[in-house]
């Protein structure tokens, strides 16, 4: 197998680079690659008897008659090698320390700008400078991903099909994905507190909904004018900037937000639109969670004795809910039914006994909030609420549309990519991407297209090949010639 020394050398867990196979057919690529690694130097690659055939050049390639450099042949390549840096049209937006800035303005005033990045050792965003910008040639072959967002270039990107983009499970080029599947895009890592929050107001009165043009859920609560102060405690740890709004007509009020860090909740509550209970959801809960939830949609019958309302699940969920409370808080916990009355819709809810209601109580004493302590006989307490917060991190989302960018919406058919110093990867359209060739995975550099196009084949023997060149900056009659040893040629052009 003439690829045996290439695959041998790399491991493609880690690498970028493809693994590629022989080819059946022949093909006359012809590409130079400007390779910044120990030493500078420029990879020469013809595409003969299914692979890429290879010599590194230390010096640049010759453009006229009368320079000869010298040639390397060095081991086999596959022919996915020829174009494998992963590349973006001109108008992507990239996440900067100047803004939301299309990549190939960055690229073409050669920026110098930090961009936000990905640490994988500390599971941490960083700011790091670009340190590489690449023309990597022309091409038509891009496609575009959007992942739940506005329609606009913060969640949409036009990519070539190698680029590798982060998925929860590793590295993938774009080409391999398909709608539906998970990637890793800018958002809200939610803290613990704040996840009970979410989880005891959806199971509560909050519900989010999922719009179909954008993707991204809007949460949303409303309260009677009495519990203000409990909606303003909720509306202060998920989204302190949200409004809370009177409702017209009533004595109530709401607030509303909308985040991509939503999708993960909205996926494991809802089933077709629908609210739904799931021993998953159940097993998320701890005391905090189960006093919000209570806080929001539960009071104290008779003064003793704690009813949640859980109208808006089936009996068979109710049931999963009794059998939770008694299995992991040993509650006494069951489930009744009221009919429709003038006042009250009616539907199931959950009933506590009197033992089951003091254990209750007990357990989430420290976390009901002043403002709604007439729904507990405890006198005493002292709020261990500690208003943790989250941060902005990755967080997964699905692919909501890919398809192959048509000629319309390809406004550059110039391919840019840059290279971003330590954790080299960074955000485009607010999705982690990869350089097109991570530092440390090829030689210690970095990669970019200096020439390519077609050769056509003139004269072949074990030591000498003639071949006409048909790329942008080398094209004519080119020779390489074998002397001083099996790996060493001359590279010149003849006419």
């Amino acid at each position: 197998m003439r690829l045996k020394e290439y695959w041998k050398k790399r491991d493609f867990e880690k690498t970028n680079e493809p693994k590629g196979g022989e080819k059946t057919s022949g093909g006359n690529i012809y590409v130079i690659q400007k390779h910044q690694a120990r030493r500078l130097h420029y990879d020469l690659r013809l595409e003969m008897d299914g692979v890429l055939r290879s010599w590194a050049i230390p010096k640049t390639p010759p453009t006229e008659k009368g320079i000869k450099r010298l040639a390397v042949q060095v081991g086999d390549h596959p022919v996915d090698y020829a174009n494998f840096e992963g590349c973006f049209e001109f108008y992507t937006k990239i996440i900067t320390d100047k803004g939301a800035v299309n990549i190939g303005e960055i690229v073409n005033k050669k920026l110098r700008a930090n961009v936000l990045s990905y640490n994988l050792t500390t599971d941490q965003l960083e700011w790091k400078p670009i340190v590489g910008w690449f023309r990597n040639g022309r091409t038509k072959d891009f496609i575009r991903i959007r992942v739940p967002g506005q329609h606009g270039g913060r969640r949409i990107i036009t990519v070539t099909p190698n680029h590798m983009i982060y998925t929860p499970t590793g590295l993938k080029p774009a080409g391999a994905l398909k709608v539906g599947d998970t990637i890793l895009v800018l958002g809200m890592r939610w803290g613990d507190e704040q996840i009970q929050i979410l989880l005891g107001t959806i199971l509560g009165d909050a519900h989010l909904e999922q719009p179909s043009n954008t993707h991204v859920p809007h949460y949303e609560l409303t309260h009677a004018g009495g519990q203000k102060g409990y909606l303003e405690f909720v509306r202060n740890q998920l989204a302190p900037k949200a409004r809370i709004r009177a409702r017209k007509g009533s004595d109530s009020y709401s607030f509303r937000f909308t985040d991509v860090s939503l999708l993960d909740l909205y996926q494991r509550f809802y089933n077709e639109g629908k609210k739904a209970m799931t021993k998953e959801i159940l097993s998320m809960l701890d005391e905090r969670g189960l006093a919000v939830w209570y806080m929001d949609d539960g009071y104290l019958a008779q003064s003793k004795y704690v009813e949640l309302c859980t109208h808006g699940f089936t009996k068979e969920e109710n049931n999963l809910i009794a059998d939770f409370l008694n299995d992991e808080w040993q509650l006494e916990a069951k489930v009744y039914h009221k009919k429709p009355r003038k006042k009250s819709a009616g539907g199931y809810f959950i009933h506590l006994s009197k033992v089951g209601s003091m254990r209750f109580l007990t357990l989430i004493n420290n976390f009901i909030l002043k403002e709604l302590r007439y729904k507990t006989y405890i006198r005493r307490y002292h709020s261990e609420w500690m208003g943790e917060r989250g941060e902005q991190n990755v967080v997964p989302a699905r692919i909501v549309a890919l398809e192959k960018a048509s000629s319309k919406q390809i406004r550059s058919q110039q391919r840019y990519d840059i290279h971003v110093q330590d954790n080299n990867n960074y955000f485009a359209g607010s999705m982690l991407v990869s350089n097109s060739i991570p530092e440390g995975l090829y030689g210690a550099g970095t990669v970019e297209i200096w020439d390519n196009g077609q050769y056509v084949l003139k004269e072949r023997d074990e030591d000498k090949l003639i071949f006409e060149i048909k790329g942008n900056k080398l094209r004519g009659i080119y020779c390489l010639v074998r002397f001083k040893g099996r790996k060493n040629w001359l590279f010149f052009k003849k006419k």
